[in-house]
């Protein structure tokens, strides 16, 4: 985030804690230091997606934003039920297209952690992430032809397409990534052809489900992965403390979750975001030591999707550098032009049976990236 100044960051973001705080709680809110403008809370809400769960807070106050500003600030909220309540008919409209084509589906994160809020359209929710399979197997090219003719039928059209998910976008703001898989490779998760459906139970035939601690377990991956590339926000923050609310409700086997992030090399992670949650959201008098800020600080500049910036930093640590920029445009060219073989083998699909050919197929690419130089151009300065 580089409209604002690092040093009236942290003021800033402290006090938007303390109204999401205000609102998960539903407490009266704090008053507004006379260092921190409502102009510095409102960039940074808006740079985390969290304008609405902060409305609720400052709807009981007496000070309250500028007039322009709490004129568009304060109907953020019923503007997020109304979207809300959008996607759902939406998605009722593509659920039951799936079952007619004998497709299973299993909802991921958002859609969930949402419902835990205390009400509803606290938490913004910009797309829907669904895993989706043959009834008997896995999501094959077969299945991906179905499902495309079904988002067609819906008027969806395919944004992007990948190896882990594909993206079919509609207007006005209709947007789902339908899984085949729910990681590519990582670290963690190594080459991530692990089968997504062996944890799942199926509650009618087509909805299938995790358990709970299934589903924690892959909501603080999903958010580890995004913190170890291009970085991650504070909505984080309050995910976890609403899901740690959730679980307390709950029989709930803290043991094999955290055997599986020591499994998964995350623990630390886990442990880091866990604590800082609590003790932001679940401590009345609250301030961060010396290790909160810093991890703070890394999540308030970050912003919700994080950013390029953040990316080539990670790039550069993960191979033994130091946070250098200039490192990490460097690491990211040559992945362009030599991606790992998991990337490779989904370009070239004839690598599932003839992985012989890698060679020659890193060659044909080598010559189609030299022979169109603009468009890597193009994608090293967007990307960078």
């Amino acid at each position: 985030m580089k409209s604002m100044q690092e040093k009236d960051m942290l003021p800033a973001g402290l006090y938007l804690l303390s109204l999401i705080r205000a609102a998960l709680l539903d407490t009266p809110a704090t008053p507004r230091p006379d260092s921190v403008s409502w102009e510095q809370v409102w960039t940074l809400a808006k740079a985390h997606r969290m304008e609405a769960i902060a409305a609720h807070a400052i709807q009981k106050m007496e000070d309250k934003p500028p007039q322009e500003l709490w004129q568009v600030w304060q109907a953020l909220p019923a503007l997020a039920v109304y979207r809300e309540s959008l996607y759902q008919l939406e998605w009722k409209k593509l659920s039951d297209a799936l079952r007619r084509e004998n497709l299973r589906y299993l909802l991921l994160k958002g859609e969930e952690i949402s419902a835990m809020y205390p009400q509803p359209g606290m938490r913004h929710m910009a797309d829907r992430d669904v895993l989706y399979a043959w009834m008997d197997g896995m999501a094959d090219a077969e299945a991906f032809d179905t499902l495309q003719t079904v988002m067609a039928s819906l008027g969806y059209q395919l944004h992007e397409k990948g190896p882990v998910h594909d993206v079919f976008t509609k207007p006005p703001f209709f947007c789902f990534e339908m899984h085949k898989r729910i990681f590519g490779q990582w670290r963690h998760f190594g080459d991530g052809k692990a089968n997504p459906w062996e944890h799942a139970v199926s509650v009618d035939g087509y909805l299938w489900s995790l358990s709970l601690e299934h589903r924690f377990i892959y909501f603080m991956a999903h958010a580890c992965k995004h913190y170890e590339n291009r970085g991650c926000g504070i909505r984080l923050l309050a995910d976890t403390y609403v899901y740690l609310k959730h679980i307390r409700q709950h029989e709930f086997d803290w043991q094999a979750v955290w055997h599986a992030f020591r499994a998964l090399d995350m623990e630390r992670f886990a442990e880091r975001i866990i604590s800082l949650a609590e003790r932001c959201f679940g401590d009345d008098d609250w301030s961060p030591d010396p290790a909160e800020q810093t991890l703070l600080m890394t999540l308030l500049t970050a912003g919700i999707y994080g950013n390029n910036e953040r990316l080539l930093q990670n790039l550069s640590m993960q191979h033994g550098g130091k946070a250098s920029v200039l490192h990490g445009r460097l690491i990211l060219l040559r992945q362009k032009v030599f991606p790992p073989y998991t990337i490779m083998a989904y370009q070239y699909p004839i690598l599932g049976k003839h992985r012989w050919l890698a060679p020659l197929c890193w060659m044909h690419r080598s010559l189609r990236l030299l022979l169109r130089p603009w468009r890597v151009l193009d994608w090293f300065r967007k990307t960078t």
